[in-house]
């Protein structure tokens, strides 16, 4: 298997010349690697000057110290569309995303018990990537399995002291179905609206409070919704005509359990589908920056053969799932044990 560090495409391909440098060399050093998720690790085992894949470019082994990143591949679930559409609602509201090592995350989702049904159709929607269901405080809890692509999502909100943000390029991935689970999530109805009146919405928005950042989904929710929200400390306002834009907007997308948050004569039958998925809870495999826990010189006695080889594509090989160049050119420097592995 190689991977193109560029793309991030992997695929099969055959060894075109491999090179064999016999038994007897003696000074080998192990770089020892997070897998990237969970526990457990990784090792190359290597001799001379192996070429490694980073996020900068190929890099001699000899250059490499604990604590850097060197490229690898993980496994990491393939969210649906629709699954994205909810994360993303979901993480400006109750959700929130915890890194669990270097390179994944995890969602964690609660709730209060009386919004039990709530919680298990987060639940089922979000299958088969979530744990089971559990007491969390005085409520109801689960979390998704690792991912990338959750790692990937929290960069756009949350700052490096963990305060919550908003990127625009986050804000540019959201959808009406995005906002109606954050309303459903930090929404409130108020305002007169059983005789007469629209009612007024208040989306609650303490944790972001940056107000460039709180900027950015007003006009992400005056694009999407057609209507602007007024902005307060507790966060945005839809109230008179601009509460009968927003609601209808997104009241396709709102569980029946949660409908009393929308005024009755905006309500609308429920529309949002998820498509069952077909992929693993183990996920698909993914080029990603593993930590470098620990180098170090491996024992005399551990003999081995060494060799070297040649992809057609250039590409690196997968060793151990971490990512390793050869090539005719690097021969009498590239020497990967592929015999000893602790």
């Amino acid at each position: 298997m190689t991977a193109n560090p560029l793309t991030g495409v992997i695929a099969e391909e055959s060894i075109k010349r491999l090179y064999s440098f016999g038994l007897g060399i003696k000074d080998w050093t192990q770089i020892k690697v997070a897998a990237g998720g969970g526990s457990g690790y990784r090792y190359l085992n290597y001799s001379g000057d192996t070429l490694v894949a980073t996020q900068i470019g190929p890099q001699p082994a000899s250059t490499l110290e604990p604590g850097g990143l060197i490229l690898g591949v993980t496994s990491d679930r393939s969210f649906g569309e629709e699954q994205m559409n909810l994360i993303r609602g979901t993480c400006l509201g109750d959700g929130s995303l915890r890194m669990v090592s270097r390179s994944k995350a995890t969602l964690r989702i609660g709730h209060g018990v009386q919004q039990k049904d709530y919680m298990q159709w987060k639940h089922k929607s979000l299958s088969p990537y979530v744990s089971t269901i559990t007491k969390a405080g005085n409520g109801l809890g689960f979390d998704s399995y690792a991912s990338a692509t959750l790692a990937e999502l929290r960069q756009h909100l949350y700052d490096s002291d963990n305060n919550r943000v908003i990127t625009h390029e986050y804000a540019s991935q959201l959808t009406l179905p995005s906002i109606a689970a954050w309303f459903m999530d930090d929404g409130n109805l108020a305002g007169s609206y059983i005789n007469h009146g629209n009612g007024k919405s208040t989306i609650y928005c303490f944790a972001i409070k940056e107000m460039s950042h709180r900027l950015i989904l007003a006009d992400t929710l005056e694009k999407l919704c057609g209507a602007r929200p007024t902005l307060c400390k507790r966060g945005f306002i839809f109230s008179g005509d601009r509460n009968r834009v927003f609601q209808e907007s997104i009241a396709p997308y709102v569980l029946k359990s949660m409908n009393y948050k929308i005024v009755p004569k905006f309500r609308k039958p429920f529309a949002w589908e998820f498509p069952v998925s077909k992929s693993s809870k183990d996920g698909t495999l993914k080029v990603n920056p593993m930590e470098i826990v620990s180098i170090k010189p491996m024992a005399k006695n551990r003999m081995g053969r060494a060799f070297s080889f040649e992809i057609p594509s250039g590409n690196p090989a997968l060793l151990d799932y971490i990512l390793v160049y050869g090539g005719e050119n690097q021969a009498d420097l590239l020497s990967i044990n592929l015999t000893t592995n602790p």
